[in-house]
């Protein structure tokens, strides 16, 4: 029983190196010298098939090629009855398929897709990192639109507005927006305090804002110049 737990051993892992770095080798045969050669060298693979020994290592490979477990058969035949006349023996050369290199091994592939599902089923999940964001998955439709805040300018509306203003009004007196200061910025005169002033009470100019004539940023009136695009302004 021992030495059929070593040979599934050896099967398990002989699987799982071809599944990661080429799983179609699973399906097609494999030469004797490539398993003890380059697929799971003893020198490469002791620890994760637990030998301690290259006897160890050998005995479990006679036993794989001879039949036991039914992990493999061999091509042609007569190679297979030969090692496992020799694995059987009362003193068994434990490097014997050495001598049939060439001979091709298919691998049982039931005891393949055991293993193979076995070591998927026992796959970790996925990280959260590597799963696609659910809301890229959403379409147009179900997709919230996106709506400026009270502190976001629209600017798609504000370059309209000011496009569409026609150059005689662009620089129009916006009604109800009175001068924000203390005192005219003509005469100098104290404002009344509390009240919206729209023209001075002392000189009578027209103390309300303007609207720049290139972008529409409401401007104090008296100002030469927009403080939003720089442009002249011309009263």
């Amino acid at each position: 029983m021992a030495a059929i737990d070593e040979v599934e051993r050896l099967f398990r892992h002989l699987v799982d190196i071809l599944s990661q770095s080429d799983p179609d080798r699973l399906k097609s045969p494999i030469q004797i010298s490539e398993i003890y050669q380059s697929v799971v060298p003893y020198r490469h693979h002791r620890s994760a098939l637990g030998f301690d020994t290259n006897e160890d290592y050998e005995m479990a490979v006679l036993r794989f090629l001879a039949g036991d477990g039914g992990f493999a058969t061999i091509d042609p035949p007569e190679v297979q009855e030969a090692l496992a006349q020799e694995a059987r023996s009362i003193n068994p050369n434990p490097g014997a398929f050495r001598e049939y290199a060439a001979a091709r091994v298919y691998l049982n592939s039931g005891a393949v897709r055991t293993v193979t599902e076995a070591r998927e089923a026992y796959a970790p999940p996925p990280s959260p990192e590597a799963e696609e964001d659910p809301a890229l998955e959403l379409s147009s439709e179900e997709r919230e639109p996106f709506v400026p805040g009270p502190d976001l300018l629209d600017l798609t509306t504000a370059k309209m507005t000011a496009l569409d203003a026609a150059p005689e009004e662009a620089h129009q007196v916006t009604e109800g927006v009175p001068f924000s200061g203390t005192s005219c910025i003509y005469c100098g005169e104290d404002l009344p305090v509390g009240r919206a002033v729209k023209f001075c009470p002392f000189c009578g100019r027209d103390l309300r804002m303007v609207s720049c004539p290139a972008c529409g940023v409401d401007l104090e009136a008296g100002w030469r110049y927009c403080i939003a695009c720089g442009d002249p302004i011309v009263t």
